[in-house]
């Protein structure tokens, strides 16, 4: 039987400085984890101005999980700009503390590179789900789902907001 991965899917408009913020704070872990592109700290949630933003991802959170798990809320929150040529290798988030990560595309096109839910028992069938970017889309997964994100192709920059959700 296929793997099964359900992305939830939801729409949440970013504002335009968003992608400046996450341009200024620049490469902080020197293309040195999974994302082979610029990222920036782990600890963005905790940064004045993401406050009111990470309130809402913590609504949406619990509107999606509190039946399952309770009250749950992001522990960890970064944003990441692939430039042409960047991509993210094949991963999951694995600490036994999240129940869900996340994706927010801030600034993306449809052509731009997606984040590929690939089934690793069948490699050869199509991927177990696709999630394609654009600006707005905001996406739950489980945190245990492998993913990746093949390179970036496009010109410009393709400009997310990823983190993980644990309960509280």
């Amino acid at each position: 039987m296929p793997r099964r991965v359900n992305p939830q899917i939801r729409h949440l408009e970013p504002e335009n400085w968003i992608a400046d913020y996450i341009r200024d704070i620049g490469d902080k872990n020197n293309k040195g984890s999974s994302l082979k592109c610029d990222v920036s700290h782990w600890t963005m949630h905790q940064d004045e101005p993401f406050w009111e933003i990470t309130e809402q991802i913590n609504v949406m959170a619990n509107e999606l999980l509190i039946d399952r798990h309770g009250c749950v809320q992001v522990c960890e929150m970064w944003g990441a700009v692939y430039k042409r040529g960047d991509y993210a290798v094949i991963h999951m988030h694995p600490d036994p503390g999240y129940v869900q990560s996340f994706v927010w595309y801030i600034d993306a096109c449809p052509d731009c590179a997606p984040l590929i839910f690939p089934d690793p028992e069948r490699p050869w069938l199509p991927p177990a789900a696709t999630i394609t970017p654009s600006t707005g889309v905001f996406a739950f997964f489980n945190s245990t789902d492998l993913h990746y994100v093949p390179p970036q192709e496009c010109e410009h920059d393709r400009i997310i907001i990823s983190g993980n959700i644990q309960i509280t």
